[in-house]
């Protein structure tokens, strides 16, 4: 075979497809031939890897992995499944297992079991139960579940055991975890830093995630549930606090540490490295440009939290013809470092703290980009109410939302680590689903005109209005 071009990987997924169908799973579990076996996992495993981007392999290595053993040891911890093994209801609400737990809803909503499929599956057996139901927008706690295709969804928030969720139903892999689980933390730690030592020499920006979503903080989680209790902790006392061993948040902890910093801008501004930019498949002729009736002195686009300029750099890389400027918005030393590493003509750096009043009045469009995932919705609210003020009504505004929407189910594995990930590190931050975001935006003034999904599962775009 040759090289696959683009427009052939859509070709490649449905061959892909047909052989997974022809698998029969139990012909593979009770397979004799385990030479044969190995070889055609092998080779399955090289053509995962031959479509892998490098920002995919940092992402599984500093968010993903850790996030999946962290709720795997704290569902362990909670000893969720013997609960569900002495219930005999074939359903069972996310209100009725928190109140036998005593745990928050939220908490035990957002919960990721990622691997420990094998202990649902005891307890279904222990049960006599085939399918278990979870209602009230529980889908949050089986999507590690289903992306890793550990258990089958069947329908919204209903799930079913699988061949692969009956093969790990052995106790024995529990006590594994939680073996493993205490050395893993110095072992990740080691193998993060040297990674990140090797790969800063060639491509600075592909491990530069490892101070911002580290492992250690994830690590840290099951130790601080099991003392602080199992709801999500407050924004001023996080498993990110404890690990770092400081009373400060995220961004103020940043802000006393410029490499860190740095190196969070650096990340941020190679998000490409993964996932196609939105200015790549946004309409923006089309939604943004379409009258292009500005002259240079009024404001085309302003990137609130903008970090080092990256989308701007883009959109106008990509739309040198657009008329008016061009705005770039972030705190002080952020702003300070764009202008550095060096802004194009065309786009000017203003620095800005989010909760105050936003300076820039009646521009065109805003936008903003993986920002509000990281506050709670109260402040969320905050930061969407200074940006709705600043907008022209009846749609003469428009305000641009680059973050994740969550799907009612089949999520990615990247998307539901990612949640647990905000609320490990921020506290009361959270990804949002398209009811979320209306309830936000709603509170902010602002309607949703429209969500846009991307090509890949990553972040979308809300498009909102004011009023």
């Amino acid at each position: 075979m040759g090289s696959i071009s683009h427009p052939e990987f859509a070709g490649l997924a449905d061959q892909i497809a047909q052989l997974v169908s022809e698998i029969d799973i139990e012909e593979v579990i009770n397979s004799k031939d385990e030479a044969a076996r190995f070889k055609a996992l092998r080779a399955a495993q090289k053509l995962v890897i031959r479509l892998k981007k490098p920002g995919d392999f940092a992402s599984e290595a500093t968010s993903q992995m850790p996030s999946q053993i962290a709720c795997l040891c704290i569902a362990i911890n909670l000893r969720i499944f013997h609960c569900l093994a002495e219930r005999k209801e074939s359903s069972l609400s996310v209100e009725e297992l928190a109140d036998i737990l005593g745990i928050e809803e939220d908490f035990l909503r957002r919960l990721s079991f990622s691997q420990y499929l094998h202990l649902i599956e005891a307890c279904k057996q222990a049960a006599g139960i085939s399918t278990l139901t979870f209602t009230n927008a529980t889908g949050r706690t089986m999507r590690v579940i289903v992306a890793s295709s550990y258990v089958d969804e069947t329908d919204v928030d209903t799930y079913k055991a699988n061949p692969y969720t009956i093969g790990l139903a052995r106790p024995e892999l529990e006590s594994t975890i939680k073996y493993w689980s205490v050395l893993f933390d110095p072992l990740r730690m080691h193998l993060v830093n040297t990674t990140r030592i090797i790969s800063l020499r060639t491509n600075p920006s592909i491990l530069s995630t490892s101070y911002n979503h580290h492992p250690n903080v994830l690590l840290t989680a099951p130790r601080f549930f099991a003392k602080e209790g199992y709801c999500a902790p407050q924004t001023t006392h996080t498993p990110c606090h404890v690990a770092r061993n400081t009373n400060l948040d995220q961004f103020s902890w940043m802000r006393e540490h410029p490499r860190p910093l740095e190196e969070f801008n650096t990340w941020m501004s190679a998000q490409e490295l993964r996932l196609p930019a939105w200015t790549e498949w946004f309409p923006v002729r089309d939604h943004l440009l379409q009258s292009n009736d500005l002259n240079q002195d009024e404001i085309l686009l302003v990137d609130v939290a903008g970090g080092i300029g990256q989308d701007l750099k883009a959109f106008q890389g990509r739309y040198p013809d657009a008329k008016g400027r061009l705005i770039l918005q972030d705190m002080e030393k952020v702003v300070a470092q764009a202008v550095k590493d060096g802004l194009p003509d065309g786009i000017e750096a203003m620095a800005i703290d989010l909760f105050d009043p936003q300076p820039v009045q009646g521009a065109r469009n805003y936008s903003i980009n993986a920002v509000l995932h990281n506050w709670s919705d109260a402040d969320a609210v905050a930061i969407l109410k200074r940006i709705a003020a600043a907008m022209f009504s009846a749609g003469r505004s428009l305000l641009l939302i680059n973050d994740v929407v969550l799907p009612d189910r089949d999520a990615s594995i990247d998307q539901a680590s990612i949640d647990m990930t905000m609320m490990f590190v921020f506290g009361q931050a959270k990804e949002r689903t398209e009811r979320q975001w209306r309830a936000l935006l709603t509170e902010a003034g602002l309607s949703v005109k429209k969500f846009w999904s991307p090509p890949s599962p990553g972040k979308g775009v809300v498009e909102a209005v004011k009023g």
